[in-house]
């Protein structure tokens, strides 16, 4: 039995084909809603900010609330501490009629040991005849050695004497043993002569006291726990006194400076630093900028005072912090994005120096603009170096 034919009239089909066609539109819109977006990637550039506050620092059993305020943990000590070298005297003048040139004197003896000027000096087969006397008086520290000028005791029968060691008979016998001289160049033969400058003096009270504040800061540690000893450390002096065994003018190749130095160590934990850092940059910050990265190591801290009283000790800090915009920045306004190609994004972002690079992702990635709807546009900004 045969089964007759149908066949649908024309313009019912065409119905159907443009049904369909409307559905699969319908479709793909729906999928296009549900799907469809792009992620655009900030790069953005980054501006420094600096800043400059004081806080305070008191150790920890000092404050009732130990973050009241500006106020860190730490802990101020007082140190006193004490050196003493020998330098060299740079000046220069033209040597006298008497002056025959320098000699050594070295002191091998527990104690430091005073010369006056005309001190005797004589060779060891002969202690009797005085060959030269001291020019100066000097100190010569104990297991040091310094260098004066030498004159001759007899003008008229003086002779150039060779580098060799003299004793000095004024000292008790055993102690010539251990406190003498020598001379390095032929006595006799001097041009000019070494005198003390007075920035040989001023160069040595710089030295001593850069000397020991390097030294408070490497004794600091058996003042400091384990925790403290990894804090920063300032050191503020409180007060020194120097002593020079020579004035300006003298004629002495080497003179010898001794100084007491009083400081407070102060220590204190930069966490908390960086915690208030952070506290005042944000408040500083306009509200379309965030703050991208503090670095402790661009830190820069002075103590600016000390109160005897209460031990505590404010500390200026100057620091310098990288910013960016934040995503509530005007420039990321979506309806400015709604409906641009990847070409089009990048030249809106192009005119604006707070941005360094653009990188724009669409999904699915036939996609050519960005889809009319705002919530379909999700803008992420990388994080800062």
């Amino acid at each position: 039995m045969s089964v007759p034919s149908f066949n649908l009239p024309k313009f019912y089909r065409n119905f159907a084909w443009i049904f369909f066609s409307l559905a699969l539109a319908l479709l793909a819109f729906v999928v296009y809603l549900i799907w469809a977006k792009v992620t655009i990637i900030i790069s953005p550039a980054t501006s420094e900010v600096g800043q400059e506050f004081n806080f305070s620092v008191q150790a920890k059993d000092s404050v009732a609330t130990l973050l009241a305020g500006d106020v860190v943990n730490g802990r101020v000590q007082e140190i006193a501490v004490a050196t003493d070298q020998i330098f060299p005297a740079t000046g220069l003048k033209p040597a006298d009629a008497q002056t025959v040139g320098e000699v050594t004197i070295i002191n091998n003896y527990s104690q430091d040991q005073t010369l006056v000027s005309s001190t005797r000096l004589a060779a060891p087969e002969d202690p009797e005849t005085v060959l030269v006397r001291l020019k100066n008086t000097i100190v010569v520290p104990a297991g040091s050695q310094i260098k004066v000028q030498v004159y001759a005791d007899n003008p008229d029968q003086f002779s150039a004497i060779k580098p060799m060691r003299f004793i000095i008979p004024g000292l008790w016998g055993p102690l010539q043993e251990k406190i003498y001289a020598q001379n390095d160049q032929t006595l006799g033969e001097a041009g000019d002569i070494s005198i003390v400058a007075q920035s040989d003096l001023d160069n040595a009270q710089k030295t001593l006291k850069d000397k020991l504040y390097q030294q408070i800061l490497e004794q600091a540690n058996q003042y400091l726990t384990p925790q403290e000893s990894l804090w920063p450390r300032l050191v503020m002096e409180q007060g020194s006194e120097i002593n020079f065994s020579a004035q300006p003018g003298d004629e002495i190749s080497e003179f010898s400076a001794a100084m007491t130095f009083k400081a407070l160590l102060v220590v204190f934990d930069e966490n908390q630093v960086l915690s208030l850092a952070r506290e005042k940059i944000k408040s500083a910050l306009a509200s379309d900028q965030k703050l991208s990265s503090l670095n402790p190591g661009n830190f820069s801290y002075s103590v600016a005072s000390y109160n005897a009283e209460t031990q505590a000790v404010s500390v200026k800090v100057a620091i310098k912090a990288n910013m960016v915009i934040a995503e509530t920045n005007q420039l990321l306004d979506k309806s400015k994005l709604v409906g641009k190609t990847a070409e089009e994004i990048q030249v809106y972002f192009s005119q604006y120096p707070e941005v360094k690079s653009v990188e724009v992702k669409f999904f699915p990635n036939w996609l050519k603009k960005t889809p009319r709807i705002q919530e379909k546009i999700e803008i992420q900004i990388q994080a800062g170096n």
